[in-house]
């Protein structure tokens, strides 16, 4: 009887061994297909950017994608971490943050089927954003905009110094003093001929006034006279 019972709890033991080697297997595959698919709706979306798969086995997250303008110049790198677990894990937090130093990435995101409670996809939790499945490429999308944004913002900045020493140069330059005294003799030419053509007005207006008022006096004069 105890020789039955014993094969019995080994039966058991080994059923639910199996049962739950199956489960992980399942969620491997699971993981792995997702991956796949994350990795191609990534390059569908985003086709100037070099989507590269890490292999299995090897220290870090699971893709890497570099976002590159359309003429291929690297701006930053998105690290990306999938989840395919009933829980979610702090612990994730800090390892992807990690890899991402290791990647020299820009941004870590972890996409993951169960996100803690109260978070919603689309989130930024310690340096790490948070998103479902569902919310991957807009959430990849907004992330690649602020990429280029701040390339373009560092692209204007860059030879500021430079810039500014060119500008300095040229207006403490001869050919700058030229200019500015071309344009301030032709104010005053134009102030000249100005002046002159209100005195001129000036003088013609003082002459029919004149005219004007004799004209006014003779016209007055000969009106009192058909009176009388």
């Amino acid at each position: 009887e105890l020789e039955y019972h014993k094969q019995i709890n080994d039966m058991k033991a080994a059923v639910e061994e199996a049962r739950r080697r199956a489960t992980t297997v399942s969620q491997q595959l699971q993981g792995e297909v997702l991956e796949l698919e994350l990795e191609q709706s990534l390059q569908d979306a985003f086709p100037h950017d070099l989507i590269s798969e890490v292999k299995k086995g090897q220290h870090g997250a699971d893709m890497l994608q570099t976002v590159r303008t359309a003429s291929g110049k690297n701006v930053g790198i998105i690290v990306w971490e999938t989840k395919q677990t009933e829980r979610f894990s702090e612990a994730w937090l800090p390892k992807l943050r990690q890899d991402a130093r290791n990647a020299h990435g820009s941004l870590a995101v972890l996409v993951s089927r169960v996100l803690p409670d109260g978070v919603k996809p689309g989130t930024e939790r310690d340096r790490v954003w948070l998103t479902n499945y569902d919310f991957v490429l807009p959430l990849a999308a907004l992330l690649r905009q602020t990429l280029l944004l701040v390339d373009q913002e560092r692209t204007a900045q860059s030879g500021k110094e430079i810039k500014s020493e060119m500008l300095y140069r040229h207006i403490n330059s001869p050919e700058f003093r030229g200019r500015v005294e071309a344009i301030v003799e032709s104010f005053c030419e134009m102030k000249e001929d100005l002046d002159r053509e209100q005195r001129l007005l000036q003088t013609a207006w003082k002459k029919r006034e004149k005219q004007i008022l004799r004209l006014a006096t003779n016209t007055a004069y000969m009106y009192g006279e058909l009176q009388g």
